[in-house]
């Protein structure tokens, strides 16, 4: 089971009826914020922690130590490969369970972090603005909020507006 990185609950609960086996993370209410902003960014590292710590008013420490809690067990949430990137074991699963938690302040504190990134000259930036983009995307189409469509469209708009200008192009060109 523990090699199934996190799956074999998912795939158990589609192959019999989900009525019989719904489990569910215990997740705190306090961890549940932070791993709403990770669910946005999909996968990092831990050279990432610092940027992430930065971005989401979060201590390293307190980083460490709920990355350390949901790696462990036979249905981790959070998986951490041999090159050390850290993602989400069941990422469709960890939507489901997650994405009912994502606020409006969490989607500004990731935008926040994707501009960041854009002033940044850190070497992983653009997977991380790419999967921050594909989370954003993700997130508006399954929450059908209003008000998260219009904050991310909003947000795309003046990306774009920076490109017509050629402002930042350089910045912005490998994330398209």
């Amino acid at each position: 089971i523990e090699q199934t990185h996190g799956l074999f609950v998912p795939l158990y609960s589609k192959i019999c009826d989900q009525s019989i086996i719904c489990y569910r993370y215990q997740i705190d209410e306090k961890d549940e914020n932070i791993l709403c902003k990770l669910l946005l960014i999909k996968s990092f590292v831990e050279n990432d922690f610092d940027l992430i710590c930065s971005s989401f008013n979060v201590e390293k420490k307190e980083l460490i130590s709920l990355v350390t809690k949901y790696t462990k067990g036979e249905n981790p949430l959070l998986y951490k490969n041999a090159r050390g990137i850290i993602t989400f074991s069941a990422f469709e699963y960890a939507w489901d369970i997650l994405s009912k938690s994502i606020s409006l302040d969490i989607l500004k504190d990731s935008i926040k972090l994707f501009e960041l990134l854009l002033r940044s000259s850190r070497n992983n930036k653009y997977e991380i603005q790419k999967n921050l983009i594909y989370g954003f995307c993700y997130c508006c189409y399954i929450n059908r909020d209003s008000n998260f469509q219009q904050l991310i469209f909003n947000y795309f708009e003046n990306l774009f507006e920076l490109i017509k200008k050629r402002e930042n192009l350089r910045q912005i060109l490998p994330i398209i």
